[in-house]
Formats: C-alpha cells, sequence, structure tokens
C-alpha cells in the first residue's frame, strides 16, 4: 500500500537536504583550506612594559647618592668607573672589544623582604640622556658573575643586610652614562638612579674693574651715556654681565639710556680703538 506524502512533508524534506549539502560544502571547504597549510604558523610574542592610561610610564628621578625604593630592595648608586679589562675567577682577565669599553657602576643593594632571594639584575639598564640603553654584560648567559670579581650579579641577599657590588656594562666608546633604569614591579614607575651629581650653576660673581671713560650721547631730550670699563681677562661671561648691570645701577636715577662696554684689563690700551671683548650691556627708556 503507498503513501501519499502530504505538501508539508515534501516541504520538510527539501529544507532538511539542502541543509545537510550546505553543512557538508561547508566541511570541505575548511578540510581543503587546512590540508593547503604545509608549513606551520609562527607567532612572536612581545613583553609590552606596564603603561599608564596614556601609555607612558612615569620616570622617577633618584638625585645621586640618594637611596631609591624598588618593590623587593633599595639601591643607591655611589659612581662609576671606566674599564678597559674586567678580571673574574672563572674567566680571568678580560679584554673590552676594540670599538667598546666597560663601564662599572659601584651601587649597594638592601633586600626589603621578608626572605633570602639571590639578585639577577638583567633588566637594570645603563642609559644616557640621549635615550640609549645597554642591559648587564653577559645578561643572556647570568650576568658578570665569574668575569668580574666585584660584580654583584647572582649575589644572595638576605633580609636587611646591605651588599655593595658593581654592576659591569659593555658599552661603544663613544657613550656616555647618565643613569641606571629600573622598573619598579607592580606600578608604572620607572626610578632613574643618577650617576653623577648634578653640577650646581654657580652663583654670579661682582667683579673688580676699572671704568677708563665715560661718554654723554644726549640728544632730542634724551640723556645718554656711554661708558668704557676692563675687568679681569679670565672673567666668565656670566659674572661679565651681572657685574655691568650692577655698575649701570649707578647712572640709572641721572640717565635716560645707558651702555656699557667692556675690555680685558689687559687691553686696556685699545679701550675704544677696538670692538668691545668681553661684553656690552644697554638699558633705557629713551625710544
Amino acid at each position: 500500500m503507498k503513501t501519499k506524502l502530504s505538501t508539508s512533508q515534501i516541504v520538510v524534506g527539501i529544507i532538511a537536504v539542502t541543509l545537510f549539502a550546505v553543512a557538508l560544502s561547508s566541511f570541505s571547504s575548511s578540510k581543503k583550506t587546512a590540508e593547503s597549510l604545509d608549513y606551520p604558523v609562527q607567532t612572536t610574542e612581545v613583553e609590552m612594559p606596564i603603561t599608564s592610561e596614556d601609555g607612558l610610564r612615569e620616570r622617577v628621578i633618584v638625585p645621586f647618592g640618594e637611596t631609591g625604593q624598588l618593590s623587593t630592595l633599595s639601591l643607591q648608586v655611589h659612581g662609576f668607573e671606566q674599564a678597559n679589562t674586567i678580571s673574574g675567577v672563572l674567566h680571568g682577565t678580560t679584554q673590552t672589544k676594540v670599538d667598546a669599553t666597560f663601564i662599572l657602576v659601584d651601587m649597594s643593594v638592601t633586600n626589603l623582604t621578608n626572605s633570602t632571594f639571590t639578585l639577577y639584575p638583567k633588566g637594570m639598564l645603563l642609559s644616557s640622556r640621549e635615550g640609549v640603553t645597554y642591559d648587564i654584560y653577559q645578561a643572556t648567559s647570568g650576568g658578570a658573575i665569574g668575569y668580574e670579581k666585584r660584580a654583584i650579579d647572582a649575589r644572595n641577599l638576605g633580609n636587611g643586610i646591605e651588599e655593595r657590588g658593581v654592576l659591569v656594562y659593555e658599552v661603544s666608546k663613544d657613550f656616555v652614562p647618565y643613569a641606571l633604569e629600573i622598573e619598579k614591579s607592580g606600578t608604572n614607575d620607572t626610578l632613574i638612579f643618577e650617576l653623577e651629581k648634578e653640577e650646581q650653576e654657580a652663583e654670579p660673581q661682582l667683579l673688580s674693574y676699572r671704568i677708563i671713560e665715560t661718554e654723554d650721547f644726549s640728544y632730542a631730550g634724551c640723556k645718554r651715556i656711554g661708558v668704557r670699563l676692563v675687568v679681569p681677562d679670565e672673567s666668565s661671561k656670566t659674572d661679565v654681565n651681572f657685574t655691568l648691570k650692577r655698575v649701570a645701577d649707578n647712572y640709572i636715577n641721572q640717565w635716560d639710556d645707558i651702555t656699557i662696554w667692556a675690555w680685558g684689563y689687559s687691553e686696556e690700551a685699545d679701550v675704544g680703538a677696538s670692538g668691545f671683548t668681553k661684553g656690552m650691556y644697554e638699558t633705557g627708556s629713551c625710544s
């Protein structure tokens, strides 16, 4: 006995067959694509530093000789030295490359944690003011331990016990070291340990001077005076400028415009006959 299919049953059957065909086609396409990749896909992992919301780390300057605190230790820089060779127990004397030199940074560290740990200074970068950086010497093979007997690499640090040693860097001969750059773990801070004390600009000094001549240049109702004087030959430009301003103060109440020219003591005979050599100062209210 034959059973006649209803219209709805036919429609459902057509839909089912269509879906099966689409699935089979998709599987076949995926398999073909996978089989066509006859080499492994390689990916590169990039280790990114911790960044703030604006994408920049906070640089915290630690002036030379002061102590900076990292997450697990405190650190103080005592200075640095340059050398062409280093000497250690395991490797004897090591000569730097022809176009390079060693920089040894003298420092003290103190463990701030409750347990002993070993110091591995890889990532403690030596930097210049221009942003050039070097990692520690032999960073990929454990550091300078064995190459330099004073190296602090792989030193065991007990709680609260200060250890002193050097970090060794091999740098190009034209590299000028400025600081150690160390990222503080768990924060957005990079501590910048300066290697030298910043030179303070000296306060300007009032120089001894002799006024050689003065000249009245007054005209059109404006009282003008010119002053020619000499100062010590070795005077700095800063001190000369400071002195000329102080000399001008002596005339400011009697004159509208003041011009002062300076020569060295040894040039006294040439004052007025040749151009000034040490400096000039002008002030006044006349247009």
